[in-house]
């Protein structure tokens, strides 16, 4: 079944690859091909320019429905492109964007924001692939791809001998982590310390006012706690008056304890045994 699509696809191949290159008989022709005839005129005299790039990519190009990131989109999982003005539009913007691609010109491709009425002319940032058709860049990527079976070969030996390598460097490592170490880092010799010393505190040490230093005693001649001898003060052993000593109190006898009774105690009330007569 022919569809609406199919059919405009196939009317737009004819009046732009084949309508201009068949001989046409009408007025002011003669037989000429309208490309012919176009070329003529518009060196001549000059008809109306060319149409619009975006407008011809948007209507006779190649839709992509893409997810726009911070370096722009992706078609054909292989080509960025991006902008400016197309990064700055689309900031914050979570849906998807419309892209319009050329397949016979991949310089330029032509983005769409919906409810934004200007469309946005994104270039090709990888110019490996300018002037490449779509074809093309297929093509080329298909080379880039094939490889010889024996560099394949050659260069996953490789790939798996490195990967044992660093394997077997990690299981030596998670063995010696377990390991005790015989020294510290800076960073835990400063952490420790600074848990040890948390809560203590410094505690000055009075010195008392009527001492020397260590080892000058016998040659100090002045300083606290130091007395001349000779000349002015004299120190006596013997006091200068009667030293009275205090009169201790007698100490009075405690009175002796009087001994218990040895009789019994009388009891009354009933008899303990039957029989008994109190």
């Amino acid at each position: 079944m022919l569809d609406i699509d199919l059919l405009y696809e196939i009317l737009t191949k004819f009046f732009i690859d084949e309508y201009p290159s068949l001989k046409h008989m009408g007025v002011g022709m003669a037989g000429r091909r309208p490309a012919e005839v176009y070329k003529e005129l518009n060196e001549t005299r000059g008809i109306f320019r060319p149409l619009d790039e975006d407008l011809r990519r948007i209507h006779l190009g190649w839709k992509f429905d893409l997810k726009a990131n911070d370096e722009g989109v992706r078609v054909l999982e292989g080509l960025f492109y991006s902008s400016d003005e197309f990064q700055l539009a689309i900031d914050g913007y979570q849906g998807k964007v419309a892209v319009y691609l050329d397949p016979d010109n991949l310089n330029f491709a032509t983005a769409v924001i919906p409810r934004d009425p200007e469309p946005y002319k994104l270039a090709l940032q990888t110019t490996a692939f300018a002037d490449l058709t779509a074809s093309e860049f297929l093509e080329l990527m298909t080379h880039y791809r094939r490889e010889n079976p024996e560099l394949t070969t050659l260069y996953e030996d490789r790939i798996a001998k490195v990967r044992l390598e660093r394997h077997d460097q990690l299981k030596k490592i998670g063995v010696e982590r377990r390991l005790p170490r015989s020294y510290v880092t800076q960073a835990e010799a400063c952490k420790k310390a600074k848990s040890l010393f948390a809560s203590s505190r410094l505690v000055n040490t009075h010195v008392p006012l009527d001492t020397v230093a260590p080892g000058s005693l016998a040659t100090a001649t002045s300083g606290p706690g130091i007395l001349p001898l000779g000349a002015e003060n004299v120190i006596d052993h013997e006091p200068e008056g009667p030293v009275s000593t205090p009169a201790l109190p007698a100490r009075k006898p405690k009175p002796k304890a009087e001994k218990p009774s040895s009789e019994p105690p009388v009891r009354l009330g009933r008899p303990a045994q039957k029989g008994e007569i109190l």
